[in-house]
């Protein structure tokens, strides 16, 4: 599968591209204004936007909207950025490593478009009318970096390359944009653990109502398993966060199932759920009915807490966090692995999700 990306890059010219990330920040408020809020909190947007300086001449913007391979929306921001914040906008779109899509945009008016083949969007190209955009490298001439001219650029246009991200990398020496900046898009920059530290994430929620959505659990562990030693006949718990995505719901369902056959040398034997910011701030503490064994499932154990209220979309992510706490009881000396899958009764098939853990039970040290 090829690269598909689509991307922002404002002309700064010679103007600080720090200081005008503040003037773009500003004319990306104003140009959504009708339709988004601005929120603070990125677990209650609907829409997220990257944006960073790109070099001395450029500023980067990453539109999570536009990485859907939306032509029009794409085009739209760009035209709209161009006005607003009074600065040439060039939009650009890779869309499977086969097409190279990039419009230039001076003041809500676009001035010219490269397209090496428009016809391999497919359903993403119907209604627009040419299979090629040719392009006219003079009108590109503003920006390129002093030395470069158009024939530069038209040389660029009719290279040959096997995939169409490749001029992505002649395109950055002739206009002077990081390279770097210039062949991501939003969906590998929110993938990354740690952005650049020069890229500014700004949240937006859209101002028409939002449907309901169900419960919808997400254990709020950063990928690592949890293990620990115990000795036999002794207990030992563990405790997580869950993240509630969606709505507020009532009851909870717990499975922990073991790898380990015909038995395990552990058993889950209670539970409790509570909610808070942390642990010193738990309320609303419910315990579980207790475990009880999958018939014909001899490593498969189930409990509920029916009665424990959650909320859904409040005014911060904080607020919907579940604590809850598994006790288990060592019978035999071993190591077990064990998966946890929580889910909201009201949403068990859809909103599930599921962690693992791992448990040695072992003589203690003397």
């Amino acid at each position: 599968m090829g690269t598909s990306l689509t991307n922002i890059q404002m002309f700064v010219g010679g103007q600080n591209p720090c200081d005008t990330c503040s003037k773009i920040r500003d004319s990306l408020i104003s140009t959504l204004s009708d339709s988004y809020e601005l929120v603070q909190d990125g677990e209650l947007a609907t829409r997220t936007i990257f944006l960073a300086p790109s070099s001395s001449r450029w500023v980067s913007v990453y539109d999570q909207d536009s990485e859907m391979q939306e032509v029009r929306i794409l085009r739209q921001l760009a035209r709209s950025l161009s006005k607003t914040a009074k600065l040439p906008a060039v939009s650009v779109m890779v869309h499977d490593s086969d097409v190279l899509w990039i419009d230039f945009f001076t003041e809500g008016k676009k001035i010219d478009s490269y397209c090496n083949n428009v016809g391999a969007l497919g359903e993403e190209g119907k209604g627009l009318p040419v299979k090629h955009e040719e392009g006219e490298p003079n009108k590109w001439k503003t920006l390129l970096l002093p030395g470069k001219t158009p024939k530069d650029l038209k040389q660029a246009w009719d290279g040959e390359y096997t995939f169409a991200d490749e001029m992505l990398v002649q395109l950055s020496a002739l206009f002077g944009v990081d390279g770097d900046k210039l062949g991501v898009g939003y969906n590998l920059l929110d993938s990354m653990r740690q952005p650049p530290s020069d890229m500014e994430k700004i949240h937006f929620r859209s101002r028409k109502p939002i449907a309901p959505k169900p419960p919808d659990f997400e254990f709020n562990v950063l990928g690592a398993d949890l293990v620990c030693s115990v000795a036999p006949n002794q207990n030992v718990s563990f405790t997580v966060t869950i993240k509630n995505k969606g709505m507020t719901g009532t009851g909870i369902g717990i499975q922990v199932s073991g790898e380990s056959e015909p038995v395990t040398h552990v058993k889950p034997i209670g539970c409790k759920c509570s909610m808070g910011k942390t642990l010193s701030e738990i309320r609303d503490e419910s315990v579980g009915m207790g475990f009880t064994p999958v018939p014909e499932e001899q490593t498969t154990w189930m409990a509920e807490i029916p009665g424990f209220h959650f909320l859904g979309n409040p005014k911060s992510i904080e607020e919907r966090l579940l604590w809850l706490t598994i006790e288990f009881h060592a019978e035999s000396i071993g190591n077990d692995d064990l998966t946890i899958v929580a889910y909201p009764l009201e949403n068990a098939e859809r909103g599930y999700s599921q962690m693992s853990i791992g448990i040695r039970v072992q003589t203690p040290d003397p």
